[in-house]
């Protein structure tokens, strides 16, 4: 399953699941210490991992709608 870090709250992670935006609490401790708001994790591997194509993927999208708009 692939999610973004939603946001933290002590020691838990709110992560959105892609797809279906269901939000889910795991241990902060579970995910990759460099993992932050707006990362993008996947546990396909049985453990929570970066998936950096997918969030470099996701913030091209956003600059492009950003810029869209602004023209």
């Amino acid at each position: 399953m692939r999610a973004v870090v939603d946001g933290f709250e002590g020691d838990k992670a709110r992560l959105e699941e892609l797809g279906t935006k269901k939000l889910i609490v795991v241990s902060r401790r579970s995910l990759p210490k460099n993992a932050g708001e707006g990362s993008v994790v996947d546990d396909a591997a049985g453990t929570w991992q970066l998936d950096n194509d997918e969030a470099a993927r996701r913030r091209k999208l956003a600059s492009e709608l950003v810029s869209s708009l602004l023209k």
